[in-house]
């Protein structure tokens, strides 16, 4: 597939398919390794479309267990985005140690088993296109956790966060700024 082709696939294809009612193919598509890996990859997308890509479930008339199913890829996407930003081949120990609780893989851990999250991670196992760490237990905060996206960015402790009006962004502060006029001049 040439880049433009590409481009326009991965930028819309969810959308499209969400939007036409198409269930099967929206959910297959986001549920599928190589599509979650190649739109991170891809020059100009990354983390935060794709975690767009699952807002359009409520266009559907998907299951609960697959609304959920999608919820949790979502929400661990969201919360491995400071990782995946810096290096999107993180991606596979980030749905791991992130997801194997849904699964029956590691079952002294799981809290219920979700197929189709089981599906995506033996697809991660199986694309052996670089090193990664795939533990054999649960190891990294949950999606079902109330911690939602990490930010970073300040060297110094953080003493105001806001939200913006219409919730699209944050914006927070901190003396980082003092401490580097101080130590810069």
């Amino acid at each position: 597939m040439n880049s433009f082709r590409q481009r326009a696939y991965l930028t819309s294809y969810a959308y499209n398919a969400a939007k036409s009612n198409h269930l099967t193919e929206y959910y297959q598509t986001l549920t599928d390794f190589q599509y979650l890996q190649n739109k991170l990859n891809f020059s100009g997308l990354g983390v935060q479309p794709l975690i767009e890509d699952y807002d359009y479930i409520e266009y559907l008339q998907a299951t609960p267990e697959q609304v959920k199913t999608l919820q949790l890829i979502q929400d661990t996407i969201r919360l491995s985005a400071h990782i995946l930003q810096v290096d999107s081949q993180q991606l596979p120990s980030q749905l791991w140690g992130r997801l194997l609780r849904f699964t029956g893989l590691c079952s002294q851990f799981m809290v219920k088993s979700y197929p189709d999250i089981e599906t995506l991670l033996k697809q991660a196992e199986n694309i052996p296109t670089y090193p990664r760490l795939l533990p054999y237990i649960p190891t990294l905060t949950p999606p079902d956790t109330p911690l939602i996206r990490t930010l970073i960015g300040h060297i110094s402790l953080v003493n105001s966060v806001v939200v913006t009006p219409d919730g699209n962004k944050i914006i927070s502060g901190s003396w980082d700024i003092g401490l580097w006029i101080k130590n810069n001049c």
